[in-house]
């Protein structure tokens, strides 16, 4: 009897992430930011389980941001949060758009971009973006 037991394996690749948020006068009056399909990568995955993206905050401008990927809306915090994706394979595109609810006393102006990135199989850490 022969048996193979295959590792779960999850990598990030960045095509596309803003290097700024800008924050208009227009933003703090309305309360947020939208930032549509900002972010692009490529995710390979070979868990049929899925895979978690971790979302960290960078830079405290917002108290909440919405997170829309794929027909999907997540709302995490300022201390960040993952979000389950159910499919598996190499090199799947990921678009993600934001709303950033901006936090009380932020001005206008050029932010770093306040996000980073990160994909894990469920229940394994692994590489970062």
């Amino acid at each position: 009897m022969v048996s193979v037991t295959v590792v779960a394996r999850t990598t990030l690749d960045s095509e596309a992430s803003p290097a700024q948020l800008e924050v208009s006068a227009a933003d703090v009056a309305r309360g947020y930011v939208e930032v549509p399909a900002a972010t692009r990568l490529l995710v390979t995955n070979t868990s049929r389980r899925g895979y978690l993206l971790s979302v960290w905050p960078q830079v405290q401008v917002f108290s909440t941001v919405v997170v829309t990927h794929g027909g999907y809306e997540s709302q995490l915090g300022t201390d960040g949060g993952e979000i389950f994706d159910p499919r598996w394979g190499r090199a799947m595109p990921l678009v993600l758009s934001f709303r950033f609810m901006l936090a009380a006393g932020v001005k206008p102006g050029t932010y770093p971009w306040p996000l980073k990135f990160q994909v894990d199989p469920p229940g394994i850490s692994g590489s970062s973006e």
